[in-house]
């Protein structure tokens, strides 16, 4: 039940436990033995969908971009027979109704799937959400925003990703450039994977990037954010790494390299390592590097 989540202790996710954090325009499952963690993070106005059948578990971060995208959806149900079990967390009660918004087309999805979903958990909307003090003035605030599953015993946490896996800096920009969504985990051969994709930034979108870094942190929320009172301490700066980056490499083929090839990555006792895709999975992998 909501009162049960959220009287458990939120579980503490480092790079020393082996798990896949998804962030928006992403998607992943994992089969029922493989003994993880898998999850989501910083959920605000979005929400993040847990799938729960005989096969695993699978996870979407479902935001304004994507609540609507049905190919995106049809990720969280593709190992789904004919029923599974369904948890929702993320989306408070705020005046903007994004969270509203992103909800109820979540809800219509599951409504007209030829499936039958079992409701377990629903930590969203109002019991979501309390009162918080910022700057003086009394604002809804999210509860949770990270959430993270075993696919083994079926166990869901709230959850703080102190690690959020390879790439992370690069992953973030995914949603922000508008970019192709993506699953990052391949749950046969248990491999992390970044896909790259093609880009090239216009001096007008550089010129508003420059822009924004030169803002103060309430000024950057309020431009970038749909919830600027309740985002994370690191958001500001994040953003400014991320615009920063992109202002030094405004394009796919300097980001990522002209080949736009995917990397893949194997857990290690110290965590997600770089190999190449031909020696996953024999005695010969070779780490190319750490994540």
């Amino acid at each position: 039940s909501a009162q049960e989540f959220s009287a458990l202790e939120v579980k503490r996710v480092t790079e020393q436990q082996r798990s896949v954090c998804i962030l928006q325009s992403e998607s992943a499952s994992a089969c029922s033995e493989d003994d993880m963690l898998i999850g989501s993070c910083d959920a605000t106005t979005c929400l993040i969908v847990f799938v729960v059948c005989n096969y695993g578990v699978s996870v979407l971060h479902l935001d304004d971009g994507t609540c609507d995208d049905w190919d995106y959806l049809q990720k969280c149900i593709r190992f789904v027979d004919n029923d599974a079990d369904l948890y929702l967390i993320g989306s408070y009660a705020e005046p903007s109704y994004h969270s509203s918004n992103v909800l109820n087309s979540a809800l219509e999805f599951f409504q007209q799937c030829q499936k039958t979903f079992n409701l377990v958990l629903a930590y969203v909307d109002s019991v979501n959400t309390e009162e918080r003090i910022v700057n003086g003035i009394s604002v809804p605030a999210p509860r949770v925003t990270s959430a993270c599953m075993n696919p083994v015993s079926r166990e869901i946490f709230p959850a703080n990703f102190v690690h959020h896996g390879p790439k992370y800096l690069e992953r973030r920009m995914r949603c922000m450039l508008s970019a192709p969504c993506s699953d990052v985990y391949d749950c046969k051969q248990r491999i992390f994977r970044f896909e790259p994709w093609g880009f090239n930034l216009t001096q007008h979108a550089m010129q508003r990037f420059r822009k924004l870094i030169e803002l103060d942190d309430a000024s950057l929320l309020r431009y970038t954010s749909t919830s600027p009172d309740v985002e994370k301490e690191e958001y500001a700066r994040e953003m400014r790494e991320m615009y920063q980056t992109l202002i030094e490499s405004p394009s796919s083929d300097l980001l990522f390299g002209p080949d736009l090839n995917p990397t893949f990555y194997e857990w290690r006792e110290n965590g997600w390592a770089q190999v190449a895709y031909q020696e996953i999975g024999t005695t010969q992998t070779k780490v190319l590097q750490p994540a």
